[in-house]
């Protein structure tokens, strides 16, 4: 009597797990290499993003920045030495010279006036321009009067303010001032102070231009000083709108805010302030307008890149600070710096002694739209990983359909193969019990079909044989 085996030690069992194995194999290793293979594009791709993201920032983004921050800056010097020639030529017009050796004339005083009021028309750089004797007295000038409907318009004489006498004003005398003290000291004709002063009741820095007047025989016969604006909020306004994509910091010599442009921003009806206070004026970091007074640098909240470029302002031992850039710690931000110097600018443009501004400019960008035009190689990233992970689910449900049809067929196979063995078996089992009358039905053309054949006949043998035994 055959013995009853579980089916994975039977024969049958065997063969078909046999047969699964020696079909699904194959497939598996296809499977695998396509997935490694896909998972290797995956990493590829993503190691391209990632170096094109560090050559993107090192060789295009970031230099870029830094050579925009470098433009700034060396725009600015070249307007200031401008401003420097501008006053020069002031002082050697015939007008200025006489004026400043003889002021008692009053036809001196009024060409001279006339001469400054034409020339702040032409170039209306200056807020005021006034010429002084060889003492600091004031005895010609020419200033900008700020009108009801906000325009300004050149006036001929001495700003009021000079002429007005103390407390209110220095009542002429302006030998105090620490440029003219300065100019008169110095070895040189020109003299310009590289720390802009801010007036309060203006809310603007001044800085000022002064030369000297000398007679024909090159004695120093008095001073022009030339003072010009640097207006926060307006250069704020200016760089806001000139990079509206980007943040503009320009700090002063000592650190301070110069111009910012995080206060502004670019709307459809141009650039606007982001916050105003009750009485409509802008809300600046750099300026208290309840106190109508600068803010402390101290107690401004620098961001990250703000203290880093400040830091590196303030540590500088050269008057110029090569342009550079660098990445926020947190990857939110690029950021490019430079400060260049009077130094910098083509000889006939120097103004001799004058070491420059001290502005270092600092322009950043956020990464995220710095690094705009990796978006295809991210996309391609993303793609790849999709269909990695949609090519292993394919091979699972493959490998899971060629697993149920190759196990349907290795049991029709396998049974195809047992089936006659088992009939055999139990044809055995009958003639061991003493059984002579059994028949075997095989129909198979192999080596099984052989054997049942081959039992056949030893069956009749031994049934012969038996009978021949009884006869006797």
């Amino acid at each position: 009597m055959a013995k009853n085996r579980s089916f994975f030690k039977s024969l049958r069992g065997k063969l078909s797990l046999q047969m699964l194995l020696i079909s699904l194999i194959p497939i598996i290793i296809i499977g695998l290499l396509v997935n490694l293979s896909m998972s290797d594009a995956e990493n590829q791709a993503s190691d391209s993003v990632d170096e094109a993201r560090v050559a993107l920032e090192s060789d295009t983004i970031g230099a870029h920045l830094a050579k925009q921050a470098k433009q700034m800056s060396n725009t600015m010097e070249t307007w200031m030495s401008a401003r420097s020639a501008q006053a020069r030529a002031y002082a050697v017009s015939p007008v200025v010279t006489t004026v400043a050796a003889d002021a008692s004339n009053e036809v001196y005083v009024g060409a001279a006036n006339t001469f400054l009021m034409d020339q702040l028309s032409i170039n209306p750089y200056f807020a005021v321009v006034t010429v002084t004797d060889a003492t600091g007295m004031a005895v010609a000038g020419a200033f900008s009067a700020p009108q009801s409907d906000r325009t300004i318009i050149p006036m001929a004489g001495i700003s009021p303010q000079l002429m007005a006498p103390p407390p209110d004003g220095p009542g002429g005398m302006l030998s105090y001032v620490p440029s003219w003290q300065a100019l008169m000291a110095s070895e040189y004709d020109t003299y310009i102070n590289e720390t802009p002063y801010f007036v309060e009741a203006a809310g603007m820095y001044f800085v000022d231009v002064t030369t000297k007047v000398k007679d024909a025989s090159g004695n120093v016969v008095g001073a022009v000083i030339a003072s010009t604006i640097q207006w926060p909020t307006t250069m704020g306004q200016a760089y806001a709108g000139m990079y509206p994509d980007s943040e503009v910091l320009v700090f002063n010599r000592e650190g301070g805010i110069q111009c910012d442009t995080r206060s502004w921003g670019l709307t459809a009806t141009g650039v606007q302030p982001v916050e105003v206070d009750a009485n409509g004026n802008p809300v600046q970091r750099w300026f208290d307008n309840d106190a109508g007074t600068l803010t402390s640098p101290d107690s401004i909240v620098w961001t990250e890149s703000e203290k880093t470029v400040r830091d590196i302002l303030l540590n500088a031992e050269n008057e110029i600070i090569n342009s550079g850039f660098f990445t926020t710690s947190d990857g939110q931000y690029i950021v490019g710096y430079a400060r260049d110097a009077n130094s910098s600018l083509y000889f006939g443009e120097q103004t001799i002694g004058y070491a420059g501004t001290g502005q270092l400019f600092m322009i950043e960008q956020p990464t995220e739209m710095a690094f705009a035009s990796l978006d295809s190689l991210e996309t391609l990233e993303d793609d790849l990983a999709d269909s990695t992970s949609s090519m292993t689910v394919t091979v699972i449900v493959i490998l899971l359909i060629a697993a149920i049809i190759v196990l349907g067929i290795a049991l029709w196979i396998s049974g195809s193969i047992t089936k006659p063995i088992a009939q055999l078996n139990d044809a055995a089992e009958k003639v061991s019990m003493g059984d002579m009358d059994v028949a075997v039905t095989v129909k198979s053309d192999d080596e099984i079909g052989d054997l049942a054949e081959s039992f056949g006949r030893m069956v009749a043998a031994v049934r012969f044989l038996s009978e021949d035994d009884e006869e006797n």
